[in-house]
């Protein structure tokens, strides 16, 4: 048996489908490829974090980070690609659920004791079924091994809510004051009306690259 370890650092990117914006939810994926016969990827935990400090593979960071999505599922699989058959494998997979890291938002000062988790979050971690690729040890049919985690994001509604719903809301109650006037007061509705709508465009047409934070701002 021979383990291999390497560091790599990287800025992964996903492409996502925006339909359903504001109210998306988006898969992104991030696959590690082992070439060759005689090796097998295997998601573990580092021999240091084994002693109850661990749970998983994966360690995410979350204090100070300001996301529009939220991290809500973490799937992490190794399978085997067969070449000559076009088919995959599944021998590990496991799935951890991260909506307990919600909590971690904004600044963690160090005199904090939830820092210790926000730096080092694990999730709850359930192992699924996977297949029996032993087939893979008595043959001599090619194939390689895959690393793949798997991201499930939930964009923050709240965000949206505050400077798009809410505000739209309150404009065309505003327009609706026009029938309660008295109808031979153009001035006073046509006013009213040319309002709404400017506001409306105003609304909709802001370009500022403020960041989206999920809370009411000064």
């Amino acid at each position: 048996l021979v383990i291999l370890r390497h560091e790599i650092h990287a800025k992964v990117h996903c492409l996502m489908d925006l339909h359903a914006y504001p109210m998306d939810r988006q898969t992104c994926s991030v696959y590690i490829h082992l070439v060759g016969s005689n090796c097998r990827f295997l998601w573990a935990v580092p021999s240091a974090m084994q002693h109850g400090l661990a749970e998983s593979a994966v360690i995410v960071r979350m204090a100070g980070v300001h996301s529009q999505l939220e991290l809500e599922v973490l799937e992490k699989l190794a399978y085997t690609n067969f070449f000559a058959r076009d088919a995959q494998c599944i021998y590990q997979s496991e799935t951890c659920d991260f909506t307990g890291v919600e909590g971690c938002e904004g600044h963690c000062p160090m005199a904090d004791q939830r820092c210790e988790k926000c730096n080092r979050y694990f999730g709850s971690c359930n192992v699924t079924s996977a297949d029996d690729c032993n087939i893979t040890n008595a043959t001599d049919i090619p194939f390689s091994s895959t690393g793949e985690m798997r991201f499930t994001l939930a964009r923050r509604l709240r965000y949206h809510i505050l400077q798009t719903y809410v505000p739209c809301v309150l404009i065309v109650c505003m327009a609706w004051i026009n029938f309660w006037l008295d109808i031979d007061s153009p001035p006073a509705r046509v006013s009213l009306g040319v309002t709404a709508v400017l506001t409306m465009v105003t609304q909709s047409a802001q370009t500022s690259r403020i960041p989206e934070v999920s809370y009411v701002r000064a």
